[in-house]
């Protein structure tokens, strides 16, 4: 009987599994940094003096109202949805505040402000709840934050985000700012479809393979001369998946800092940063 080989089959799917996954492994993402301020200025936007300023200023309303706040500038979204960046910088850095009895409240905000690629969002933790809805997210942004950075002016506009969302966190009607005309951009992260697209294109690859090699092969024949199956002689290859969906959690990194006195958020700490928990509250996004 003649020999079949299937090494050519093996290199085709070979080939085309680099071609497929190539994209994936050559584009990384974004990866948040340590957070090492209130503030943390990977863009190079702000002077030495200007995050000093700004940390020292998030920390004073901290302290009064309870709501913790960060302010990132990446120097690059690397290819990723500013949405995406946002909710896994907010959930590395674990924005929030624990209660009393030690459970995580949710309750950080971050504004993230992309230069390289001019957009800029602000994501809730949620804890924040109704004190800080998207709507108000918006108003900010596009209000407050986006003329500003329109003239470059990156330290005026950090300042008057932060007290946008400090205004609205402490319901004071008389700073909180008014409602926009330009729709909301919000909700979390948005995840594309091609990790999707790639998993089903190697499933059914590889299906296929299997179906080759039974058809292929023919039934195989025991020592009695009866049929015993093999892939193509009756059911297929029964393959069990254990342990959940695709879209599993992971908890963040360990952000913040504890009660130091100093510490490095400008100002002091009094209490533990790392109460964020699984974030994901809300938010909006804009471009300027």
């Amino acid at each position: 009987m003649k020999m079949i080989s299937f090494r050519p089959w093996l290199l085709a799917i070979a080939a085309a599994l680099v071609v497929l996954f190539a994209p994936l492994v050559a584009r990384a993402g974004h990866t948040a940094p340590p957070m090492t301020s209130n503030v943390v200025d990977a863009a190079g936007k702000l002077t030495a003096g200007e995050r000093s300023y700004l940390s020292a200023k998030i920390e004073k309303h901290r302290r009064a109202t309870g709501f913790v706040v960060a302010v990132y500038l990446p120097a690059s979204l690397e290819g990723d949805p500013v949405e995406d960046v946002a909710y896994q910088t907010a959930r590395a850095w674990r924005l929030g505040s624990k209660d009393k009895d030690g459970k995580d409240q949710d309750n950080g905000v971050l504004l993230l402000i992309a230069p390289a690629e001019r957009k800029i969002r602000i994501e809730t933790g949620k804890g924040v709840g109704g004190a800080l809805t998207d709507l108000q997210t918006n108003v900010i942004l596009h209000d407050r934050v986006g003329p500003l950075l329109k003239e470059d002016r990156f330290r005026e506009a950090v300042d008057a985000g932060v007290d946008g969302i400090y205004a609205a966190l402490a319901k004071d009607p008389a700073a909180a700012p008014v409602k926009s005309k330009k729709g909301v951009r919000g909700g979390g992260p948005s995840f594309g479809v091609a990790p999707i697209i790639v998993i089903g294109v190697v499933f059914l690859l590889f299906f296929g393979f299997i179906s080759l090699i039974g058809r292929l092969r023919g039934p195989r024949r025991g020592h009695d001369g009866r049929d015993s199956g093999g892939y193509g002689g009756g059911g297929g290859p029964i393959i069990f998946f254990g342990g959940g969906g695709f879209g599993g959690g992971g908890g963040g990194g360990g952000g913040g800092g504890g009660d130091d006195g100093g510490g490095p958020f400008g100002g002091g700490s009094s209490g533990d940063y790392s109460g964020g928990g699984d974030f994901g509250g809300g938010g909006s996004s804009d471009d300027y």
